[in-house]
């Protein structure tokens, strides 16, 4: 079984911002600006997909839906792939002011071109096993009941190699001297890191229903039910640091003069735990007409899934739901 996830977001921005001045021509102050965001996550891998299933009719009814049965279902789900996410967020600005006049140390030009670049490359793991029971049970010729119940748990695990790059340039030019103000700075840093992720879950549904034909002709059926659900979640995300770059700032003047800082070193390997838990009930109705063998209509709907929802609100009424199922 071959799997390809692959998710990309291109994002990008321009501003610009100017003034002017009524009473001077050649008056400048310009600015603009552009950024951009580019993500790319990918996931690339093989695995293999077992399952078991078993049905037991217990007890025939007029049609197949109205059986009495039990059926069970398990399985086991394997993944192992390939992993890439990689980000790039390039900025680029320029700030241009002309006085006018022949104000010194005023007039300047200035331009920034600054870029981070994160990725994250290596491989992991995928595990899901499940499973899951169902029984219904015909409580005379009008009445049925069923209830079912499934588990699944799984976690991912993810080996990666964590890598940051930032460099920015500043160029910077007075327009009204003789230069000697005039510089490029740039600044550079990085680290490069170990990075294992883990995720486990576990989700368990509970649903539970009942089926009552109220006519004398057994073509009308009324349905209720309700659908109990939880979910945990529990994630471990750490960075160990295996190299860091100290951010560097170079500044170069015009006369030729450079100035050289260093900044001290700080690693700092990081460590995420989260945990979630979540719970759900849903209740579920319906009304059921078969005008022939060959045809059924059900109207459904949902109600429980939105906190403090009400059967007066038009939410209640959107849920509703109709369906034509034939019978060959």
């Amino acid at each position: 079984m071959k799997e390809n996830n692959k998710f990309d977001v291109n994002d990008s921005y321009s501003g610009k911002l100017q003034s002017f001045d009524q009473d001077i021509d050649e008056y400048l102050d310009l600015y603009n600006e552009s950024e951009k965001y580019m993500s790319k996550t990918e996931q690339d891998g093989s695995g293999y997909l077992l399952g078991l299933s078993a049905k037991k009719v217990f007890e025939k009814g007029l049609e197949r839906k109205d059986d009495g049965f039990w059926q069970v279902r398990f399985g086991w789900n394997r993944a192992s792939f390939d992993y890439e996410d990689s980000n790039e967020n390039p900025f680029e600005s320029e700030e241009r002011f002309f006085d006018g006049s022949d104000t010194l140390l005023t007039d300047f030009n200035q331009m920034i071109d600054e870029k981070m670049i994160i990725s994250d490359i290596g491989d992991g793991t995928y595990n899901h096993y499940f499973a899951s029971g169902l029984v219904n049970l015909p409580l005379g010729e009008r009445v049925s009941v069923g209830m079912g119940a499934k588990l699944a748990v799984g976690n991912t695990d993810r080996e990666t190699k964590y890598t940051e790059d930032f460099r920015s340039v500043e160029d910077y030019e007075e327009l009204d001297t003789l230069n000697f103000n005039d510089y490029q700075r740039t600044i550079t840093e990085g680290q490069e890191a170990d990075r294992t992720y883990e995720e486990n879950y576990y989700h368990f549904v509970f649903p539970v229903g009942i089926e009552y034909k109220f006519t004398s002709n057994k073509k009308w059926s009324l349905r209720f039910g309700s659908i109990f659900s939880y979910r945990r979640t529990e994630m471990n995300d750490a960075l160990e640091i295996t190299n860091s770059r100290p951010l560097v700032e170079t500044q170069e003047f015009d006369d030729g003069t450079v100035v050289e800082t260093i900044s001290d070193n700080e690693n700092t390997s990081v460590s995420r735990h989260r945990k979630d838990a979540e719970s759900n009930t849903t209740f579920v109705y319906g009304l059921g007409f078969n005008p022939t063998d060959n045809l059924q209509i059900d109207l459904l709907g949902f109600l429980g899934s939105t906190d403090g929802e009400q059967i007066l609100d038009t939410a209640f009424y959107r849920k509703l739901r109709l369906s034509f199922t034939i019978k060959l």
